[in-house]
C-alpha cells in the first residue's frame, strides 16, 4: 500500500497522491503516539492484569500445558541474546494479550524467580509446591529446600524490570513513531512544491 501512494506521487506528479500519502503517514503517526501514550497512562491497570494473569497461570499451571510452558521459562535459567519472545517479558505481554498485543526484546538473561510475590504462592495453587523451574539447578533439586531454590516473586521482577528501563521503552516507541512523522512533512513540503511549480508553469 505504501509503494502504491509512493509510485502515485512520484509517476502521477499530482499533490493528491501526496496529500493522501502525507495524511495515511499521518494516521499511522497519531495511532502509534496513541498507543504509546495509553500504555504510560494505564500502566497501573496493565500491572493489575499482569499480576491477575500470573495468579491465574499458577491455578492453572498443570491443566494448562502452554502457560506451564510459559512459566517454566520464566522463572528458570533462560540466556536468550535480545530475542526473548515468549519468555521473560515476552510472558508478561502474553499474560496481558488483550491491552497489550506487543512483544519487547529487551531482555538478556535470565529472572531466576519463583511465583508471582514470592515462592510461598506456589503452596496455595492445584500443583501444592514449587516447581523444578523454580531451582537454581534443575538437575539436581530439592524443591523444598529454600537454599536451592529462587525465593523472589516474577511480578516485582518484571515490573521492576520494566520501572527501570521505561525510557529505554518510551523512547523506542517515539522512535518509531518519528519515521512518520518526518514522512508527513516530506509529503507537505513535496505537495507545496508541486503546486508551486504548476503554478509557474501556468504564469
Amino acid at each position: 500500500m505504501l509503494q502504491y501512494y509512493k509510485q502515485n506521487a512520484r509517476c502521477l506528479q499530482h499533490n493528491g497522491g501526496v496529500s493522501e500519502y502525507g495524511a495515511f503517514l499521518m494516521v499511522i503517526f497519531i495511532v502509534e503516539l496513541g498507543a504509546g501514550v495509553s500504555i504510560f497512562a494505564y500502566r497501573e491497570k496493565l500491572q493489575e492484569g499482569f499480576d491477575k494473569g500470573l495468579n491465574q497461570s499458577l491455578n492453572n499451571y498443570d491443566s494448562h500445558s502452554d502457560k506451564s510452558t510459559d512459566f517454566d521459562l520464566m522463572q528458570s535459567t533462560v540466556s536468550t541474546d535480545f530475542d526473548l519472545v515468549r519468555g521473560a517479558v515476552g510472558t508478561y505481554f502474553d499474560l496481558v494479550r488483550g491491552a497489550v498485543g506487543t512483544y519487547f526484546d529487551l531482555v538478556r538473561g535470565a529472572l531466576h524467580c519463583c511465583g508471582s510475590h514470592d515462592y510461598m504462592d506456589w503452596k496455595d495453587t492445584k500443583l501444592g509446591h514449587v516447581p523444578i523451574s523454580c531451582c537454581m539447578n534443575t538437575t539436581s533439586c530439592d524443591t523444598d529446600d529454600v537454599k536451592q531454590i529462587y525465593t523472589e516473586g516474577c511480578y516485582d521482577k518484571v515490573v521492576n524490570f520494566l520501572d527501570a528501563n521505561i525510557g529505554l521503552v518510551g523512547g523506542a516507541a517515539l522512535g518509531v513513531a518519528f519515521f512518520p512523522l518526518v514522512g508527513v512533512i516530506l509529503s507537505c513540503c513535496l505537495a507545496k512544491n508541486i503546486n508551486k511549480a504548476k503554478y509557474e508553469q501556468m504564469a
